[in-house]
């Protein structure tokens, strides 16, 4: 019985862990796209800043990517076990 008890406990705390991790990953997330659209809207074509804003207000969720990038491909994974899909958009280069 004891046993059954610390992996209860072991998952509750992994449960809460995974929690923790999602969120900081939203939050970095978050602060990334306000970072990209702040360099676009500076610096871009005025095209470039409205495309970027024409697809953030077209999709619930946005994940703007490059194909090598890790922490791109961790995010996507992230919405894939929320069964959530966002839209893509790669760039390479």
């Amino acid at each position: 019985m004891q046993k059954k008890q610390e992996f209860s406990e072991y998952r509750e705390r992994l449960n809460e862990t995974m929690t923790m991790l999602r969120s900081i990953l939203m939050v970095m997330l978050f602060v990334t796209l306000v970072t990209a659209i702040s360099m676009v809207s500076s610096s871009a074509s005025s095209s470039e800043a409205e495309f970027v804003q024409k697809t953030i207000s077209s999709h619930k969720i946005v994940i703007f990517s490059k194909s090598y990038c890790p922490y791109c491909r961790k995010a996507k994974s992230v919405f894939r076990e929320l069964d959530q899909v966002p839209y893509v958009v790669t760039e390479e280069g």
